[in-house]
């Protein structure tokens, strides 16, 4: 027996390929002609299951057949025109497929950096979309962010066969939460020169994971209001890394930038000052 489920990078790069498949788990039995085949003519095919067989002597009757899909691609954008999807800040727009009479719901993949999407549907899939009984909705957030059956829809009207007739989809682009950190002189938390190639200093929290700072200092990252309620709930821990000066590739967190400092006004935000690091003894 062998299941295969497409998950992870293979699910992402296939997706990327725009393949009019389906996705499904496959799973496969391997069988002994000679001792399995009276047990096989025994086993029942669950009707919304496709079943193939390749075993002579045992002719499948499945109900179900694959359907036939088409690509439909979609374009997605922020309200300032840009792709809807930031990886600075850990924004990205996640396409859901629901369905009227269930609660379940189908996570069809996350618009390309581009602000590209594309999905394949059955005859069968598309008229349903038409009829309001299955329906596509945009959530934008953190790859924690839980998408929701009243998010944005995407309209089956404003995608197309065709990538070139997509007619763009906008969102709005989730406010952000600022910070700032500056060394003890006033000067931006900037490393110049870096002791290390790629060494800077950091800032990391609960769902948005390691932020880094601009020229002067300042930082943003995103967080559903459920999610800045949890993090100010905490306890605050040490979360401003900075890059060790002896050893190449490792960072320490020595200070602490607490969640009640953040704002969502870039000119509120909150200043943590930290001492500038002293050079390594052999460079002074």
């Amino acid at each position: 027996m062998h299941f295969y489920l497409l998950v992870g990078i293979a699910l992402g790069m296939t997706r990327q390929k725009g393949l009019a498949e389906t996705l499904a788990p496959t799973l496969t039995l391997h069988v002994d002609v000679a001792d399995d085949l009276a047990l096989l003519g025994q086993m029942v095919i669950p009707d919304h299951l496709i079943a193939r067989s390749e075993v002579p002597g045992w002719p499948v009757k499945s109900k179900a057949k694959k359907a036939k899909r088409s690509v439909w691609h979609a374009e997605v954008v922020f309200d300032n025109k840009l792709p809807a999807i930031d990886f600075e800040t850990g924004l990205s727009t996640t396409v859901t497929l629901w369905e009227k009479d269930s609660n379940e719901r189908f996570n069809l993949g996350k618009v390309s950096y581009k602000g590209l999407f594309n999905a394949a549907f059955s005859e069968t899939e598309i008229e349903a979309l038409k009829a309001g009984r299955m329906w596509l909705t945009l959530t934008v957030g953190n790859w924690l962010t839980k998408a929701k059956r009243e998010d944005l829809r995407l309209d089956l009207v404003k995608m197309s066969i065709d990538p070139r007739n997509v007619v763009p989809v906008e969102v709005a682009k989730p406010r952000l939460y600022h910070g700032r950190v500056l060394f003890d002189d006033g000067s931006p938390a900037i490393l110049d020169p870096a002791p290390w190639q790629g060494a800077r200093i950091a800032v990391s929290f609960p769902y948005a994971g390691m932020v880094n700072l601009d020229k002067k200092g300042y930082f943003q990252l995103y967080f559903t209001p459920d999610q800045y309620a949890a993090m100010k709930a905490r306890k605050i821990r040490k979360n401003i890394y900075l890059p060790d000066l002896d050893e190449k590739g490792s960072s320490r967190a020595l200070y602490a930038f607490p969640a009640m400092d953040l704002s969502l006004e870039k000119e509120k935000a909150g200043v943590i000052r930290i001492a500038k690091p002293r050079p390594n003894k052999k460079d002074q």
